[in-house]
């Protein structure tokens, strides 16, 4: 479950956990999808209506790999509670109490 900071300030582990994502969308998720999506374009170029139907439904499937692959990336590498860095097991909870609210949303 996530929880809302309220403090009103920027602290150190704001500042990790936003380096963390960054780190985390430039290496991990956006060079697989930057190419998927080139891919996309490759294979059903321009904007006709049923092109963009075959994009989004490609997309969909996608997203059903690439979600576990950003629970698991984002989990690995943030602190967990306790202050280490998450494992397999936190993993495996994450994807399970979550997964299906974020593929939904």
């Amino acid at each position: 479950s996530q929880t809302i900071e309220n403090s009103g300030t920027y602290t150190m582990k704001s500042a990790e956990r936003t380096l963390t994502m960054f780190g985390i969308g430039t290496f991990i998720a956006g060079p697989p999808l930057h190419a998927y999506n080139i891919l996309l374009e490759a294979k059903f170029p321009g904007n006709s209506f049923a092109n963009l139907m075959k994009k989004t439904v490609l997309t969909t499937v996608y997203a059903g790999f690439s979600i576990p692959l950003m629970f698991t990336a984002t989990t690995l590498f943030s602190r967990t509670c306790s202050g280490g860095r998450g494992t397999f097991e936190d993993v495996k909870t994450k994807l399970r109490n979550d997964f299906a609210t974020t593929f939904v949303a």
